[in-house]
């Protein structure tokens, strides 16, 4: 299974640092164990994503980090 992560559901921004969610980086680490492909993208760019990950330990769950997509291509509808 491939999932796509929003650098937010994973952390909130304040003025100075990021502050880790820690439910989802829990489950990032569970999807992780269990064998997903996990991507994570932010409308920071790819190494905002990388560095944020890195910060909250959890850089080796993702296989990539991306920009925010901008246009979406899938074979089933959103709501499947």
């Amino acid at each position: 299974m491939s999932i796509w992560v929003n650098q937010s559901y994973i952390s909130t921004l304040t003025t100075r640092s990021s502050v880790p969610i820690p439910a989802v980086i829990e489950r990032v680490s569970s999807l992780d164990a269990a064998g997903s492909t996990l991507y994570l993208w932010s409308s920071g760019g790819a190494e905002y994503a990388r560095t944020i990950a890195k910060e909250l330990g959890i850089e080796d769950c993702f296989a990539a980090f991306l920009p925010k997509p901008t246009h979406i291509l899938d074979d089933q509808h959103v709501a499947e």
